[in-house]
């Protein structure tokens, strides 16, 4: 099957799921990427943080301009193509888990 994009621009996502333990149950302490968890209990994830990479729709940068981006995790990157690209972050709490 052929994928159809939802939102234009985006170059990258990510998740990360919070967890919870057993000394503050209602917040999250860690954050870890969906696969850490495998073998874990999925009833300790209270939230959900995504990060977009989003990038202009044409190259903007000129050569004076400064080419670099920090991406999800943090790296600072280079626009190659003269994009200009930024990250935003969200973070969700999975309101089930933290009602008080």
């Amino acid at each position: 099957q052929n994928g159809q994009p939802l939102i234009e621009n985006v170059q990258s996502m990510r998740v990360w799921l919070g967890q919870a333990d057993a000394a503050n149950p209602r917040r999250p302490v860690r954050y870890v990427a969906p696969d850490a968890l495998a073998g874990a209990d999925w009833n300790t994830v209270i939230a959900v943080r995504i990060c977009l990479v989003m990038q202009s729709a044409e190259p903007v940068l000129t050569s004076e301009d400064s080419k670099t981006y920090t991406d999800c995790s943090g790296a600072s990157v280079d626009s190659a193509d003269g994009r200009l690209r930024r990250a935003f972050f969200s973070t969700v709490a999975l309101r089930n888990k933290t009602a008080f």
